[in-house]
């Protein structure tokens, strides 16, 4: 059933056609949806998205960060959220709810209006995959036979030495896990991304082992980043598998070397898992740099609408 609230308030603040037929589509999902702005304030939500954290769709619409930290904590997807609205690449996250309502995959996805305002679309979609589901680990396979079976674009007349050729000249990093989540194939480039942190890199480290390695090392270059209490690192690693467990997921990290990496996994049909990491720091830099630029911006706007006296400002003709 549809909330007038819910419906009131977007028309109020936005009456806009495709903002309009956006909340018609989630008030009608059986799944869990929400609808921000590019300030993460809730324009919309449905009542599956709601009951899922013991709210009413009232209680959710026109509230923002801050103002609902269980639910913040809970879902921990504020990084993607910002990543889908500033890049406006889709982004996915796995959610197991706290209270055993389920796990979902969070689909993130940005629109924008005729007006240019962006806005964040979420669903949920249910999952069923779980560790325990992790299959033993099977007998050893070519690297090339692993590849083929990742894309068939690696298939076809390149033999073993060749593929290996040309995922050394991939800029950017490789890894591939088999159904027991051990590590089978990676490349330099991935290699050299990860050094100081999951060192040494080895055929046959288990992911757990390298989640670990990574935690430990990270806590220790940036102890205000990450606890040493096990307890804590323990829900980091969890979390953290559960990324790889489903079906496919995108992240943004940030190593204590500065260094920020686009972390891609795909889950394959039979259990392994095929990643590639991108090296994005470029592009992080000149995001922190807007966003620097757009709070200045906005606090010269704020001080000239408090002055007391009219102010006209002209081009300079430069």
């Amino acid at each position: 059933m549809r909330s007038a609230n819910l419906r009131e308030k977007a028309l109020i603040y936005y009456r806009d056609p495709l903002l309009d037929k956006i909340c018609d589509r989630i008030f009608d999902l059986a799944e869990p949806a929400f609808i921000k702005n590019s300030e993460l304030v809730y324009v919309a939500v449905n009542d599956a998205y709601a009951q899922l954290f013991n709210a009413s769709v009232s209680d959710l619409v026109g509230t923002g960060r801050g103002d609902h930290e269980d639910i913040e904590v809970a879902l921990g997807i504020e990084d993607k959220e910002r990543a889908c609205l500033v890049f406006g690449e889709e982004q996915v996250a796995p959610f197991s709810h706290p209270f055993g309502k389920g796990r979902f995959l969070i689909e993130l996805e940005r629109f924008t209006l005729a007006d240019g305002q962006t806005f964040l679309y979420g669903v949920f979609s249910a999952q069923t995959a779980t560790v325990a589901d992790i299959h033993p680990a099977p007998a050893a396979v070519p690297t090339s036979a692993l590849l083929a079976n990742v894309s068939p674009a690696f298939g076809g007349e390149l033999d073993k030495q060749q593929l290996e050729q040309l995922t050394e000249e991939l800029d950017v990093g490789l890894c591939i896990w088999d159904k027991n989540l051990k590590l089978v194939y990676f490349n330099e480039r991935l290699r050299s991304y990860y050094e100081g942190f999951i060192d040494p890199l080895y055929i046959g480290l288990d992911l757990r082992d390298s989640l670990s390695m990574a935690y430990d090392n990270i806590a220790k270059a940036s102890p205000e980043r990450l606890s040493l209490d096990a307890e804590a690192k323990q829900r980091v690693i969890d979390a953290k598998l559960e990324t790889y467990l489903s079906e496919r997921s995108t992240e943004y990290s940030v190593l204590p070397n500065g260094r920020w990496l686009r972390v891609i996994n795909r889950r394959q049909p039979d259990g392994s898992v095929f990643g590639l990491r991108i090296d994005v720091t470029d592009i992080k830099s000149r995001e922190l740099q807007l966003e620097e630029h757009i709070e200045h911006v906005s606090l010269y706007r704020e001080l000239l609408n408090r002055l007391p006296v009219p102010l006209r400002a002209e081009p300079t003709g430069r």
